[in-house]
């Protein structure tokens, strides 16, 4: 087992030869106290299980056996990094859709807040112009 050091943004493990009845938890903490609500942010984190790389059989030797080696550890190698670059992007959408979706909701309150101030604005200013039209009124007797 591996543990991530602290103030990393990111970490990989792995568990290698593991029995099938093997049961196992996972635990996240995003922040250094319990009270402490304030620092938190949310964690992504993906699970994969992976069969090892296919390699040659025992019997193939010599420098294009291992060069084949060396290709298939590679080529094993950036398919896990597309993976990962592909669980930052679905990350990365997730987090765009719950602040569009926040975003949407403030504007929205924001929107009847500004139509509630500028209807008392227009009522107060016609109150004003009634209240001064009577003050200034001069009544007339015949």
């Amino acid at each position: 087992m591996h543990e991530v050091p602290s103030g990393t943004q990111e970490g990989d493990f792995k568990l290698e030869h593991l029995k099938a009845s093997s049961k196992f938890s996972i635990c996240f903490q995003n922040h250094a106290h319990e009270d402490d609500e304030e620092n938190e942010f949310d964690v992504g984190f993906n699970i994969r299980f992976h069969k090892p790389a296919r390699t040659l059989d025992d019997e193939e030797e010599g420098p294009d056996a291992e060069r084949a080696n060396i290709l298939a550890e590679k080529a094993w190698e950036i398919h896990q990094d597309w993976e990962v670059l592909q669980d930052h992007f679905e990350f990365l959408r997730n987090r765009e859709g719950i602040h569009f979706g926040m975003m949407n909701e403030i504007m929205k309150r924001l929107k009847h807040w500004t139509y509630i101030e500028a209807t008392l604005v227009i009522i107060m200013a016609m109150g004003q112009v009634m209240y001064w039209k009577k003050f200034f009124e001069k009544r007339r007797y015949l």
